[in-house]
């Protein structure tokens, strides 16, 4: 019954997320159709382990201290497993929801990719969707060069790396400024090739931070740099200079076009296109991943966190661009992404990470 309804959301998406008039009730209903699916499953290949550590409590270092006493209260409080899952996604689904709205109106072509992915990841990895959500959230203070707002965005970052330390990854974000050039991008950029150079001739070997870091209180991040990728780094390699290409097209496609609606005014005064900008600075940060990638494979789950930030990107050039020849090419750009995204993400993963999703869930009726 999963596989009809999730095939019914998304051609029914997919018949307003081209055009000018979307359909904002079909786009919150496929969200809360996911929302569903996220708390009912109960088989994934991480679905044991968290289970087993909400009802033995166990507090060992796997788990920071933070998603610890989540669990710990929510289990004090008479909450099965599956409801701490149905309130914590609700939560989570909450913050990427009101950020999708902050900038467009066409949910139905947000929500599809975020289907496609990250969606099903969100609902095995657990902790690392709380954190993405909370991330995703707090971007909206990254567009504010304030001293306030970069204070509110660490702070908030610190807080969910109580979850999982991941959140730690975002947190350097807070030196880009999305009215200027950010240069230093570009010098992130050559770094990461150049660093990647250097670790494919150390053999790929980081035990020495791994010896430093052990015996302190960020030993989670040597969890991280043990060595258990070979060469499948090349793949997500692909994956992300694909997303960062379509981040790019997007931030051409709007900046053409931009000053055409704006008439007078600055084009930096317009919050969705500096949300553009901040989508495509944010994807060329992350090529300093690369490095880390030829090491673990785990590295890859921060690029797939940032991905609902170029569909919402997408979604703002789309309602941008006025050019009919230029509205035709960027939707061929974005077919093209679109079949990427459901080809590796989907296809490429559907038995070991989609297919237990959907057929173990409150839709299966015996």
């Amino acid at each position: 019954m999963a596989y009809v309804i999730s095939v019914f959301f998304i051609l029914t998406n997919q018949i307003f997320m081209f055009q000018r008039k979307h359909c904002k009730v079909i786009g919150v209903l496929f969200l809360v159709f996911c929302w569903m699916l996220f708390w009912s499953n109960d088989y994934n290949p991480d679905y044991t382990a968290y289970l087993m550590a909400f009802n033995k409590q166990l507090s060992y270092g796997y788990f920071e201290v933070g998603f610890i006493y989540l669990m710990k209260i929510s289990k004090n409080i008479g909450m099965s497993y599956n409801v701490f899952l149905m309130f914590w996604s609700a939560i989570g689904l909450i913050f990427i929801h009101k950020t999708v709205a902050r900038y467009t109106d066409n949910y139905n072509l947000v929500y599809v990719l975020y289907f496609l992915m990250p969606f099903f990841f969100n609902t095995i990895i657990v902790r690392n969707f709380m954190v993405m959500a909370v991330f995703i959230y707090s971007t909206k203070y990254l567009l504010v060069d304030t001293r306030l707002s970069k204070i509110k965005y660490c702070l908030i970052l610190l807080l969910a790396s109580t979850i999982h330390a991941a959140s730690f990854a975002y947190v350097p974000l807070v030196f880009l400024n999305v009215r200027k050039r950010n240069f230093f991008t570009t010098l992130l950029v050559i770094f990461s090739f150049l660093a990647s150079f250097i670790v494919f001739f150390l053999n790929r070997n980081f035990n020495f931070i791994i010896n430093i870091v052990q015996n302190t209180t960020i030993k989670q991040i040597g969890i991280y740099l043990k060595s258990t990728a070979r060469f499948g780094f090349v793949i997500f390699w692909g994956a992300h200079i694909v997303n960062w290409a379509m981040a790019y097209i997007s931030l051409k496609s709007c900046a053409i076009n931009i000053k055409a609606i704006t008439e007078n005014q600055n084009v930096y005064d317009n919050i969705k296109f500096q949300f553009v900008r901040l989508n495509y600075f944010i994807h060329k940060v992350y090529f300093v991943l690369f490095p880390f990638m030829m090491v673990n494979s785990n590295f890859n789950r921060l690029l797939n966190n940032i991905m609902l930030l170029n569909y919402i990107s997408i979604a703002i050039t789309l309602r941008i661009i006025i050019n009919k020849k230029e509205r035709i090419r960027y939707i061929i750009a974005l077919l093209i992404y679109i079949i990427f995204v459901f080809v590796y993400y989907s296809i490429l993963n559907f038995n070991f990470v989609s297919r237990p999703i959907l057929e173990n869930n409150i839709f299966v009726w015996s």
